[in-house]
């Protein structure tokens, strides 16, 4: 049993550590085919995720950001890893929307940013629990980006949270908070996928069903369940 617990033991700090370290922040690679184009943008969204104020970078972004937005919906790419056309669209939408249900999920998707920002469900929590009264704002500002929350991004972590208690026993009910405290296509965005793929998102939010990335997510998550199994 001694043992067993010492096993427990580790395995919980390695897959807190994962969860909960702060990770190297990507940068922009010359390889990125829009990394010249948005250089500006991505700047300013590290800049943005490290402040507590909840605006930053809304009077910027709406100005700075066209080139950027452009050359990553034509060569359907993303910078950094997880920046792409969707991701500054949703920004800009959601700066004006200054209420509780949206600024709690840009609370979160700094810390995401922060933390772990090509995790595909960091921010799975709060788009569950507010995704849907902040889609309603948004749907007066930008009504693509309101789909977006509505047929990709709260979909699917709503697939995440379920498999996430189908396997834990656990279910997730509170977000993670900040460590500090419209242009382009308007056609509506596709429903989330059934299975087999991915779909980028605003805050590192992805629409996944595929057994590898399922095996990824799960190990760590498997060892909090076995060490919970043990000291049960």
């Amino acid at each position: 049993m001694f043992f067993s617990q010492i096993i427990a033991f580790f395995a919980i700090g390695a897959s807190a550590s994962h969860l909960t370290a702060r990770q190297d922040l990507p940068t922009l690679s010359p390889t990125d085919p829009c990394s010249q184009n948005c250089t500006t943008t991505y700047n300013l969204i590290l800049q943005c995720a490290a402040s507590d104020d909840p605006t930053c970078g809304c009077s910027d972004y709406a100005t700075v950001s066209p080139s950027c937005s452009q050359c990553l919906q034509k060569t359907n790419s993303t910078v950094g890893g997880f920046v792409n056309s969707d991701y500054i669209r949703s920004l800009i939408a959601g700066c004006s929307c200054e209420i509780p249900a949206c600024q709690k999920i840009g609370s979160v998707v700094k810390f995401c940013i922060l933390t772990d920002p090509k995790s595909t469900a960091c921010s799975c929590p709060a788009f569950v629990a507010t995704g849907s009264q902040c889609s309603q704002c948004l749907r007066g500002v930008d009504s693509y980006v309101a789909d977006l929350y509505d047929t990709q991004y709260i979909p699917g972590c709503q697939l995440f949270e379920g498999y996430l208690a189908n396997l834990t026993g656990i279910s997730s009910t509170t977000c993670q908070t900040s460590p500090s405290a419209s242009s382009g296509s308007s056609s509506k965005p596709s429903s989330a996928p059934a299975s087999g793929s991915a779909v980028s998102s605003p805050s590192g939010v992805v629409v996944f069903t595929s057994t590898a990335e399922r095996h990824h997510l799960s190990t760590g998550l498997a060892l909090i369940a076995f060490a919970m199994f043990v000291f049960a």
